[in-house]
């Protein structure tokens, strides 16, 4: 709301001081003033909830900075900003089978390794409430899971499947 009133009551302000006789000027300084509130206040404050940034930037903290990530029936953005490489398994390919996949990633290196993912992702071969919420970001809420989380009942895909890929972010 106070984002709105502000706006409002630049508007107002403008249709004030211009008053009818400069009605074009009151319009330009109006939309000025609200592009500019949008662009500076606005923009800022929803920019975590609708892009990957803020959710990749938390993953890397709670996964710390030696560990490797593999993202599961991830989004483009969740890729463009990761603060490390990270490796996917598929992107048009099935969910099944990037989920076979990941675990077989997960088992080489459970001590370092974690995927992060979307729950209806994690269901076939994860226990879900081992998972541990990242955040939200385009109206998905994300989860990171480890080695521990792995249902034993998932067979892997062998490792050539895998792709790694690298962004610099900065």
């Amino acid at each position: 709301w106070p984002i709105t009133l502000t706006m409002g009551l630049c508007a107002l302000a403008c249709l004030i001081a211009f008053r009818p006789r400069r009605g074009a000027l009151a319009l330009a300084g109006s939309l000025t003033a609200i592009w500019l509130i949008y662009s500076y206040w606005a923009y800022p404050v929803i920019n975590d909830s609708r892009s990957a940034r803020g959710v990749m930037q938390q993953a890397g903290t709670l996964i710390g900075p030696d560990a490797e990530l593999g993202l599961l029936s991830w989004k483009e953005q969740n890729l463009l900003m990761a603060d490390r490489p990270a490796t996917v398994f598929g992107f048009l390919a099935p969910r099944a089978e990037q989920e076979l996949k990941a675990v077989a990633w997960l088992r080489e290196a459970p001590e370092k390794r974690w995927i992060m993912a979307q729950k209806l992702s994690l269901k076939a071969c994860f226990e879900v409430d081992k998972a541990t919420v990242v955040g939200e970001s385009n109206r998905r809420r994300w989860y990171l899971v480890n080695a521990d989380a792995l249902r034993p009942q998932c067979e892997p895909h062998p490792p050539e499947a895998w792709t790694r890929h690298k962004v610099a972010w900065h």
